[in-house]
């Protein structure tokens, strides 16, 4: 229906872009992993923080949309927000990111919104 496509073309685009962007940029993992589970793709952008923030703004866009009640809408809203900031901050604290990769996982989802939010606007309304 209307309100899956643009959560699944949203994850499908988010995961194509950032895969893309990993090789290109080819930034190694922050040496301070786990040496347990080193993981040997690229750093920069996180996925986490790209699928994350991406699925968190699907949400808000979609909580706007069919969501009469202002406080459930901003509740909903601040809930994804904080689910986005906390994936954020443990691919940091445990050493799977820098930062940077972190802030460009964010950086390409902000201007993925834009696209998701021209894209629902003109979604037929059922």
């Amino acid at each position: 229906g209307a309100v899956a496509t643009p959560v699944e073309v949203s994850e499908l685009a988010t995961a194509l872009a950032t895969t893309v962007l990993k090789s290109v940029i080819g930034r190694d993992r922050p040496a301070w992993q786990d040496a347990a589970d080193v993981l040997g793709n690229g750093s920069m952008p996180s996925a986490h923080a790209s699928r994350t923030t991406a699925l968190a703004g699907v949400i808000i866009v979609l909580l706007t949309m069919l969501v009469r009640r202002g406080g459930l809408r901003r509740g909903g809203a601040v809930v994804a927000i904080l689910v986005a900031a906390a994936v954020c901050a443990d691919r940091v604290l445990l050493g799977r990111h820098y930062p940077t990769d972190v802030v460009a996982g964010l950086w390409s989802q902000g201007v993925g919104l834009e696209v998701r939010r021209v894209e629902v606007m003109v979604l037929p309304v059922e």
